[in-house]
């Protein structure tokens, strides 16, 4: 739905299998969209780097539950991050890992809207955010001194607030296996 209605290319970073990407390609020639717009990479051994080579606008973590390392990393490279509230549970969308003003999406409509309302100053804001919340909440140094103190108290002033969450109800009705 994204690809279709806003001209973006996807890059896909991580593993995926021939059949999936089939029936991808498929999708995509049956809806009208150019088998370019979504580029397969596989596995890189840095990503942080590859997001910056890659020059990617925004990072939208792996759905439905997302990887805490690798929205990190993104953060990393400065690049902002596109959290989805997922219904099932908070943890999956990782939007408790990201800094504040970060964009949540929890329904497609909303994703477009997103992007929608996306101008240069919004990016480079959103951009400047994700990595220095990454410098003040994940830098190397503070893991590598978390390591040696054998982790922070949950009463610190270092541990973030949780986000607002609220998952769209019929989306948490599926995932529940409720039906009708």
């Amino acid at each position: 739905n994204t690809l279709k209605h806003h001209e973006c290319v996807y890059f896909h970073i991580g593993i995926l299998n021939e059949e999936f990407l089939t029936e991808l390609h498929g999708a995509m020639a049956y809806h009208g969209l150019a088998s370019e717009r979504f580029i397969y990479l596989g596995e890189v051994p840095n990503l942080p780097e590859a997001l910056v080579q890659l020059e990617i606008d925004f990072y939208v973590p792996t759905l439905p539950q997302s990887g805490g390392k690798s929205v990190i990393d993104a953060m990393a490279a400065g690049i902002p991050v596109l959290a989805h509230q997922n219904a099932r549970d908070r943890i999956w969308g990782s939007i408790d890992m990201i800094y504040p003003s970060a964009l949540t999406w929890r329904t497609l409509n909303e994703l477009d809207q997103i992007f929608n309302n996306v101008d240069e100053s919004l990016w480079i804001n959103q951009a400047k955010d994700s990595r220095d919340y990454f410098d003040r909440f994940h830098n190397e140094l503070l893991f590598l001194s978390q390591l040696r103190q054998g982790g922070v108290d949950f009463g610190s002033e270092y541990i973030p607030d949780l986000k607002k969450y609220k998952p769209e109800i019929a989306y948490s009705l599926l995932y529940s296996g409720y039906r009708k």
